[in-house]
């Protein structure tokens, strides 16, 4: 149970700051070490004075109306700011959107002669591996028949069992070596562009004739080589590059259903889904 709010602000922890941001800054503390929830306002936290409970709270936990309340809408702002950068570079940079295109060639290639895409990824990336997929055996925005793709994300099964037998870095490799057919396309995401086991996958695909494709961050790492496409966010953010590669995951499989289905497919109405 939360204790009194008065009991915070008698706190012997803020006497004698020296300062009201300095008084803010361990009011704040306090707050969230004691669990207390509580709308604040300017009045009553002077230098060196504790204040009072009715001048500083109010009975609302939900509308905070003291600095930090304004310090973290500036955060919010300053973070989309950011996203929103790194957006426009890549929309400046011809060569993502050339490398994106001819991914999406050779991936709509692969699946009219009865292939499939291959997706893997770790963490945050092995999430956007299986959104990815669900686009394509789903659907984007327009209804179609579904495309062949798979996750090797997903079964903790062979995940567990290869890491345990072999090791975590033959996770996706494995998983090609026992899906993979000449022809298909394995797509690798990796924010630094150095996960060892999509790698490993990459060099694996090379060597059995599987169209390779990559979406990094920064300078693309060591899959940048392996990769006969390679989709790099110049970005060294790692949650930015992550908004880039969903955002261009998405356009990616669009690109796919127009060479599949033909550029006329983009004009059919949009589904909205739940």
């Amino acid at each position: 149970m939360n204790r009194p709010m008065d009991a915070a602000l008698s706190d012997t922890r803020l006497e004698s700051i020296p300062d009201r941001d300095s008084c803010i800054r361990k009011l704040t503390e306090i707050v969230a070490q004691e669990a207390i929830l509580p709308t604040l306002s300017l009045d009553g936290c002077t230098p060196g004075k504790r204040g009072n409970a009715d001048s500083l709270f109010t009975t609302s936990t939900h509308d905070w109306s003291w600095p930090l309340h304004d310090t973290l809408k500036s955060l919010v702002r300053n973070e989309i700011s950011a996203s929103v950068a790194t957006l426009q570079s890549v929309m400046a940079d011809d060569s993502v959107s050339d490398a994106l295109v001819r991914a999406a060639e050779l991936t709509a290639a692969a699946m009219k002669n009865g292939r499939k895409l291959m997706v893997a990824g770790n963490g945050g990336s092995a999430a956007d591996s299986q959104h990815l997929v669900a686009e394509f055996v789903s659907r984007l925005t327009v209804d179609r028949p579904p495309l062949r793709a798979i996750a090797l994300t997903v079964d903790s099964s062979v995940l567990t069992a290869i890491g345990n037998d072999y090791s975590y870095d033959n996770v996706f490799e494995r998983q090609v070596e026992a899906l993979g057919q000449q022809g298909d396309v394995f797509l690798g995401i990796s924010t630094s562009g150095n996960s060892k086991n999509v790698v490993k996958a990459l060099k694996l695909s090379q060597r059995l004739g599987i169209g390779t494709i990559g979406f990094t961050g920064v300078g693309g790492g060591a899959m940048h080589e392996f990769c006969d496409y390679n989709i790099v966010v110049a970005s060294s953010t790692t949650m930015n590059i992550q908004e880039c590669h969903l955002a261009l995951e998405h356009i990616f499989c669009m690109v796919v259903e127009r060479c599949y289905f033909g550029l006329d497919f983009g004009v059919q109405p949009q589904v909205l889904s739940e």
